[in-house]
């Protein structure tokens, strides 16, 4: 019993002597992680690129903006006027929470959702009757950003156009 009690002490004296090693870390906030994205490239839309702008007092923003320089991130509740965007006009799924959206591919193989409306009845009509057609359609009205529609987003129709 003797011999018990004194392993057990032994090996208690050697687990608590023993070093162990601490992985050191930066401060929180700053830790750069393998793999991981930056954060503002999530946001930006495909087909755009990230532009880093230093103000005059030395502070750096970055924009999502189109190659050719215009357009860029929506800040919530922001509008945007909107000419001669082409794509289809798709229904959701039985039972989603809207009823439709615009699928942009203007801007090549990378395609971007909308929600889709409009306050003129004709128009509104004309949405109902292109969903799942496959028709080419070119919008013109209002992109708003942060509203209760599909991805977010809606675009208020004026005026759609028809391809053929």
């Amino acid at each position: 019993m003797k011999k018990i009690i004194t392993f057990t002490i032994i090996l208690m004296t050697l687990t608590a002597c023993s070093v162990f090693q601490v992985q050191k870390t930066e401060s929180a906030g700053t830790e750069v992680l393998p793999n991981m994205p930056n954060p503002a490239a999530v946001d930006c839309e495909i087909g755009k690129q990230l532009v880093i702008q230093t103000a005059a007092d030395g502070s750096q923003s970055i924009e999502c903006v189109d190659p050719d320089g215009s357009g860029g991130y929506m800040p919530p509740e922001s509008t945007e006027e909107i000419a001669n965007w082409w794509g289809v006009i798709k229904s959701t799924g039985v039972g989603a929470q809207y009823d439709d959206y615009f699928e942009r591919q203007d801007l090549g193989q990378n395609y971007i959702s909308f929600g889709i409306d409009s306050m003129d009845p004709a128009v509104q009509a004309q949405i109902v009757s292109l969903r799942d057609t496959g028709r080419i359609v070119h919008l013109y009205g209002t992109l708003f950003s942060n509203m209760p529609d599909y991805n977010g987003s809606q675009i208020l129709v004026e005026r759609i156009e028809v391809e053929g």
